[in-house]
């Protein structure tokens, strides 16, 4: 493991280099670990409670996209024995739907109350995987925030938006207090932010709580308030953006928001029904089907060949002869796993007119 003293931001800052790679296959994420004294706090690990660090309603609006690895050696393993992260993952990440909803602009918010311990801003949001690495060697996490807690606690959060960070080393923060924006800062390919959690300096998964044992069989309650562990349902496979198009289309077209722009002419030369997500395994089945007015149906049915971390697919047909008809148009996907049946499913509609 590789340490890299940074000392540009308030205090001693040591970045951890991680690397996962997804950009239509591979995901790139970091995370920053500062190396600071641990405040002298009376410890109140038994009443600590993480709130997310968006406030998003999950798999609507934001995805959380990977948790933290527990296997000490060189696999990984997450906390429910699943692998939605990678070798030596230390957060969770919060994903929203694109680019154009970074550009919009989506709020982090401190997930505890605390004192900020310190932060970086002024780095550029930039795709990792069109840069030279080496460009941000020890600077990974990119503009973020570590804040600190009762209890010997510290909360970390990556990726954030140039320019955005309004809080300061010394702020006192609560929960939910705006801390700034999702970004692409740093080693990442898609905007998120990355939330560490440690405890007397050690990582800690808010999945599992304060427990010893590494095994993702042991469990835990974990450290999340009553209110966001009710909405953190564990998914099998994630599906994020998914929408209507008038022709093929590919990843970049869903970051820049194409999706939430449905076509509304009966004018258009095809429909297509496209969506994205991370986690296909081999073997899964896509099955797409699309129906609308006079009886015009399209579907399509593929297995999928090889796992992915993430993935796009798009599937329609073009205009019959004379247009398409005006009326309500639906479609759905459905995701079925060896052994499991059916493990997701989407809707979407659009009016033609």
């Amino acid at each position: 493991m590789t340490w890299h003293p940074d000392l540009r931001t308030t205090g001693f800052l040591d970045l951890r280099k991680e690397t996962f790679a997804m950009k239509h296959g591979t995901l790139v994420s970091g995370a920053l670990v500062l190396a600071l004294a641990a405040c002298p706090v009376v410890p109140k690990a038994e009443e600590f409670r993480l709130q997310p660090p968006l406030e998003c309603e999950i798999d609507r609006d934001c995805w959380i996209v990977r948790y933290v690895d527990l296997d000490p050696g060189p696999g990984f393993v997450d906390h429910a024995c699943g692998q939605e992260t990678s070798d030596d993952h230390k957060g969770t990440d919060f994903a929203i739907p694109h680019l154009a909803a970074m550009a919009a602009g989506k709020e982090v918010r401190a997930s505890a109350p605390g004192r900020v311990k310190a932060v970086r801003d002024g780095m550029e949001d930039r795709n990792v995987m069109e840069i030279d690495p080496q460009e941000i060697a020890g600077r990974e996490c990119g503009n973020g925030v570590v804040i600190e807690h009762e209890g010997n606690f510290e909360t970390q959060y990556c990726h954030l938006r140039q320019g955005s960070v309004v809080v300061a080393p010394g702020d006192e923060v609560e929960s939910g207090t705006v801390i700034g924006l999702v970004g692409l800062s740093g080693e990442t390919s898609f905007p998120h932010v990355h939330l560490t959690l440690r405890h007397n300096d050690e990582t800690i998964d808010p999945f599992r709580g304060l427990i010893e044992d590494t095994a993702c069989e042991a469990g835990g309650a974990g450290l999340w308030d009553e209110a966001a562990a009710a909405t953190m349902r564990y998914n099998p496979i994630i599906l994020r953006n998914a929408g209507f198009a008038t022709g093929a289309l590919d990843g970049d077209d869903i970051d820049e928001g194409r999706l939430d722009q449905p076509p509304s002419s009966v004018t258009i030369p095809a429909l297509v029904f496209a969506f994205d997500g991370f986690y296909l395994k081999e073997g899964d089945v896509l099955e797409t089907r699309i129906g609308g007015p006079g009886g015009w149906t399209h579907e399509h049915r593929e297995t999928v060949e090889a796992s992915k971390a993430s993935f796009m697919r798009f599937s329609g047909r073009k205009a019959p002869s004379g247009g398409f008809a005006p009326g309500t148009y639906e479609a759905s996907l459905e995701v079925s796993r060896a052994g499991k049946g059916v493990i997701a499913r989407i809707e979407r509609t659009v009016e033609l007119q």
